[in-house]
């Protein structure tokens, strides 16, 4: 499994625009703390396969993340947000239940771009 931690650019090109009764987990309460941004394309989606937090109750399995299907393999890759100061403990976790191998983080913004890569095992 991979991992990929992108900026809003990434999740743009590969997602459409939800609406926001799309995103009623996301919105919610008790998780919109653990958005690193508001706006609807950035938020995984209630309909689509998001990823759910290991052994935590229902009401706190959230986290910022979606799972992607390559060519060959169901759900393959998961993209997710940077974490958040409030999520990193959430984001380690499902790195080991997802047994991540490679983590890939992109950002970019205006003034500078960089991608950084860690193979995990």
């Amino acid at each position: 499994m991979n991992i990929h931690c992108c900026c809003d650019e990434v999740l743009e090109r590969y997602t459409d625009a939800p609406v926001e009764d799309e995103c009623r987990v996301a919105l919610s309460d008790q998780n919109t703390g653990k958005n690193r941004f508001s706006t609807l394309n950035l938020l995984p989606r209630d309909h689509r396969d998001h990823v759910t937090l290991p052994g935590a109750p229902t009401v706190d399995n959230y986290i910022n993340a979606v799972y992607v299907d390559s060519y060959t393999q169901r759900h393959r890759f998961i993209v997710t947000q940077t974490p958040l100061q409030n999520t990193l403990d959430d984001f380690w976790a499902m790195i080991r239940h997802q047994q991540v191998t490679y983590v890939r983080h992109h950002l970019s913004n205006t003034s500078i771009q960089y991608v950084v890569s860690v193979k995990l095992s």
